[in-house]
């Protein structure tokens, strides 16, 4: 399985999709969002306890405000993680190492 972006014609509204690359399904490609939110910063959590999670930033809840969200490909489940206000918010990959295993996503919003 893989986890991809792709927007429409340039229109800049990314969407997730999962490609399956084995299986029945080889070569298919399914929609994780919902086909008309802007979806970015997609980052795979190592660490989390199902070990398929992604985080990644999309404007799905108000079409404006740009939130942390959590999906599940192989499940198509999604979960709401954090709201936050406005657009411009950007997500990045944060790892510790050795005694703590523990993968977070940090949100950061470029000011002025």
């Amino acid at each position: 399985m893989s986890v991809f972006r792709q927007d429409t014609g340039g229109d800049e509204f990314l969407q997730l999709y999962r490609l399956d690359l084995a299986g029945e399904n080889e070569g298919r490609a399914t929609l994780l969002t919902d086909g008309r939110s802007r979806n970015t910063s997609l980052m795979a959590l190592h660490a989390h306890p199902s070990g398929d999670a992604f985080a990644y930033m999309s404007t799905l809840r108000t079409t404006k405000d740009t939130d942390l969200w959590l999906v599940h490909p192989l499940r198509g489940e999604t979960k709401l993680l954090l709201e936050l206000e406005g657009g411009g918010w950007q997500g990045a990959p944060w790892r510790f190492q050795h005694e703590c295993p523990v993968s977070l996503f940090v949100c950061g919003r470029s000011v002025g």
